[in-house]
């Protein structure tokens, strides 16, 4: 027997097609009809049993559509196949693939079923019924990628509830609350999933490791073999907000997540939301890294952040070398394509702790401010994070130097005393000498080949 459910409206998610028939029809055991709708295997789907067929046969004579275009457009698996799968590939993989398939994939995890009042309010005028849409449920979206309104919420998004919601919830909350550059973030984000739903976003970072991490080091969260996870987490929870970051459940102080999402990535509702940040996070950098026409931080929040303001200094070999007030230092590298590439370097943490260390040391954030050439507002935020900081990454070799440098040059009152008693302290921090004060270098001392 044919099902004649509703010609889909545009961007509908199957379930609320399929929660529309049910509501208006005389359907007594919903177990059953949706069984009857999908077939045997249409209640949970795992590994790559994700086809439609039985679906399609039983709506042929209401929509004609094959189950490709079902799937395609009616569910989320052309996201997670573009995130998770090869391109093209209709299946979605990773070991955690359980998911309702009636529902159209819809993760049952957190922040749950998301509406927009503009669209249903369009609904209304059009005299359509309110629907649920793709684009509103997909991992890591909290705005509607048609009017960058905040979503609100409708509770849980659990198979049982799916087929009888409402959809009358005018009292309903925003999922998430944040601050006007947050919320253009959280719709970059939404744009970003609503490209991978619709097979516009060719990223080759999902699929292709290499790419991924080559982009981590053009960001500047990477040097060698090395990757700066915490600052990615740090920037990501900047540019995001932790009121997002929590109703996502993503930890706001922990790395794991991402090094799961780069070198790991399993379909999940966490897996899902940090694989989509960490490609949003450097697909962003890297376009701000192209577009801008001046130095940016990679944790400033836009160019023009008052948190991230970077001033340029030349160091002994003449490289412009870019300091952020977050105490983040860099060299932007150009290659002769056209691109550029930020690399960290350890001078400004070496400053940044110094200024904590001399603060632990009885200083006062003048006197530090004026010795290390930085402006008081910005050493006063570089200490507090320098306490943050666990001690053994904290207390690196060259700052503890540096700080020994600065008491030494203060207890003799003179640079040139301070490097005859002692050459061998000054060698450890000449390296540095271009950025601290002037009179902290001493007039005696050799040119020395600065290695940063």
């Amino acid at each position: 027997m044919t099902v004649y459910l509703d010609e889909p409206l545009p961007d509908e998610m199957l379930f609320s097609v399929i929660a529309r028939y049910v509501r208006m029809s005389p359907v007594g055991d919903t177990a059953r009809f949706l069984r009857y709708l999908m077939g045997p295997l249409g209640a949970v789907a795992t590994d790559e049993t994700l086809r439609f067929e039985h679906l399609s046969a039983q709506t042929d004579a209401a929509w004609g559509r094959s189950a490709r275009a079902i799937q395609d457009t009616l569910t989320l698996a052309p996201f997670y196949s573009t995130v998770f799968g090869p391109s093209g590939d209709p299946s979605i993989s990773g070991p955690n693939s359980r998911c309702a398939q009636w529902s159209g994939f819809l993760e049952p995890g957190r922040p749950g079923l998301r509406f927009c009042r503009s669209c249903w309010r369009r609904d209304d005028n059009l005299n359509d019924p309110r629907y649920w849409r793709r684009s509103h449920q997909l991992p890591g979206v909290v705005t509607c990628i048609w009017h960058g309104e905040i979503l609100c919420l409708a509770g849980a998004a659990t198979a049982r509830r799916l087929l009888t919601v409402d959809t009358q919830f005018d009292d309903a909350r925003p999922a998430v609350d944040g601050s006007a550059s947050e919320v253009i973030a959280w719709d970059a984000v939404a744009r970003l999933a609503g490209q991978l739903l619709r097979g516009g976003c060719p990223w080759a970072g999902f699929s292709d490791l290499g790419v991924c991490l080559e982009y981590v080091q053009r960001c500047g969260y990477g040097r060698g073999a090395s990757l700066d996870l915490a600052r990615m987490s740090r920037d990501l929870t900047t540019r995001l907000g932790g009121a997002y970051m929590r109703v996502m459940g993503v930890a706001r102080n922990d790395s794991i997540w991402l090094r799961r999402a780069l070198l790991r990535p399993t379909r999940g509702s966490l897996q899902s939301v940090s694989t989509l940040l960490v490609a949003y996070l450097l697909m962003d950098s890297s376009t701000r890294l192209a577009n801008s026409n001046f130095a940016v931080c990679p944790g400033a929040k836009s160019e023009h952040d008052e948190d991230h303001r970077v001033s340029r200094k030349n160091m002994g070999d003449g490289t412009p070398h870019y300091f952020c007030s977050c105490g983040f230092s860099f060299i932007c590298q150009q290659f002769n394509c056209g691109d550029v590439s930020i690399v960290p370097t350890q001078v400004g943490p070496d400053l940044a702790v110094t200024a904590a260390i001399l603060a632990s040391r009885g200083y006062s954030v003048v006197r530090i401010a004026g010795t290390l050439g930085l402006e008081v507002r910005d050493v006063e935020r570089q200490i507090r994070y320098g306490i943050e900081v666990r001690p053994w990454h904290r207390r690196t070799v060259r700052a503890r130097h540096l700080a020994s440098w600065i008491q030494l040059v203060d207890h003799l009152g003179d640079a040139n005393l301070a490097f005859q008693r002692d050459v061998r302290l000054w060698r450890q921090v000449a390296a540095l000498a271009g950025a601290f004060s002037e009179g902290m270098a001493p007039a005696l001392a050799e040119p020395i080949e600065r290695s940063l």
